[in-house]
């Protein structure tokens, strides 16, 4: 839940930009919003592969995370910058809007391992006819 506030926080920063616009108030208003949600998410980096997969080679999981997330980092702002020169500002903004509504989603996905389903051990053994 404390992940899928902090896309929700980000993600309303980017709609009250793109609402707003490039107004004192909007800028203010979405900085708070996107700082607020990525303060969260840094927390919530650091803690959720520990709550999900326990200690055993928690640096391993993290470098990993880690990997693919400062290669997207490193792409990002010339991502953005061909998109608002190739598009306008508007539509870079609503792109990266549609990333986070992307990343809720791909969130979304992720199973509970608290949640244990009922699965009796004689439903996992293979068919006699195989």
């Amino acid at each position: 839940m404390t992940y899928a506030l902090s896309l929700g926080l980000m993600f309303s920063g980017f709609v009250v930009l793109l609402i707003f616009g490039f107004t004192l108030t909007g800028l203010l208003l979405a900085a708070a919003l996107y700082g607020m949600g990525d303060g969260i998410k840094t927390i919530a980096r650091g803690t959720l592969p520990l709550a999900l997969f326990g200690t055993k080679g928690y640096g391993a999981r993290l470098g990993w995370i880690s990997f693919v997330q400062m290669g997207i980092n490193a792409s990002a702002p010339f991502a953005f910058a061909w998109t608002t020169q190739t598009y306008g500002g508007w539509w870079s903004f609503a792109v990266m809007a549609l990333c986070l509504c992307c990343a809720i989603a791909t969130y979304m996905f992720i199973p509970d391992p608290r949640t244990h389903r009922h699965d009796p051990a004689q439903n996992r053994r293979l068919p006699e006819n195989i």
